[in-house]
């Protein structure tokens, strides 16, 4: 089913689905889940965000669930740090690493780190974070410089997102006021994925995020085309599909 819409009930529309416009979620969980990943670059920003969206508007249950690990921060999507359940970092990064991974690969031969250094950077932060530890990125980069590992210039920062992009670390709980590394084998629930992860990432997109067509879905996860195709089939039968004289292709999940 189709309909003509106007750029302004869209835009409503849009608001409402980014829980922005006349509804709240129970649990900062429930909000984190209903957007996939949200932008946490600057995590007290996020957290306010996170908050927003609830019925609370609670930046203290917002810690709390970062606390109790049930959501993390990681760089998921776009080579950014975004917030995610701890239930779906997993597979969110089986569909993104390996693109992510060749973006950095290029930055990190650059800065002369190898697959040897980055061997030994992962076998030395399981042992620093084995048994529950949590260290601050500053604490981190210190035990790493300790061991004789050049964290100089952008190497440190590089390192890291190599280390969570390859699921071996995450930003969980926070304490005095700093967010903190732990292993993602320790920290994250052993769940079993969606049975097709890119249709529940594109419907909780839509839901989120709609009215929006394939090719904002594939601009806002960076998914390959070959994967992002199974969009629009995976969600016509649950959509209806706003129409505008400019955008033909726009659809909406009902939730």
């Amino acid at each position: 089913m189709s309909r003509a819409v106007t750029h302004q009930q869209v835009a409503r529309m849009r608001l409402a689905a980014q829980c922005l416009a006349g509804r709240s979620l129970p649990t900062p969980e429930d909000v984190v889940r209903h957007l996939t990943c949200t932008q946490s670059q600057d995590w007290r920003a996020c957290r306010i965000a996170l908050a927003a969206r609830t019925t609370a508007r609670s930046a203290q249950a917002v810690d709390a669930a970062y606390d109790a690990g049930r959501i993390v921060r990681s760089w998921p999507v776009r080579g950014t740090l975004h917030t995610v359940l701890a239930t779906d970092l997993r597979w969110l990064l089986a569909l993104t690493s390996d693109r992510i991974r060749a973006q950095y690969a290029t930055r990190l031969a650059g800065l002369g780190v190898d697959a040897a250094q980055l061997d030994g950077v992962r076998d030395l932060t399981r042992e620093l974070l084995h048994g529950g530890a949590a260290l601050t990125r500053r604490e981190l980069l210190d035990a790493w410089t300790a061991a004789g590992l050049d964290v100089s210039g952008q190497r440190g920062a590089h390192l890291l997102v190599d280390l969570s992009i390859d699921t071996v670390v995450c930003l969980g709980p926070i304490r005095d006021g700093v967010q903190r590394f732990v292993l993602c084998d320790e920290w994250l629930p052993k769940v079993q994925p969606p049975p097709d992860p890119v249709a529940a990432w594109a419907r909780r997109y839509l839901l989120s995020h709609g009215p929006a067509a394939r090719a904002d879905f594939l601009w806002w996860t960076k998914l390959l085309l070959r994967l992002g195709c199974r969009y629009g089939k995976d969600t016509r039968q649950a959509d209806t599909a706003p129409r505008r004289p400019d955008r033909r292709d726009l659809c909406a999940a009902v939730a």
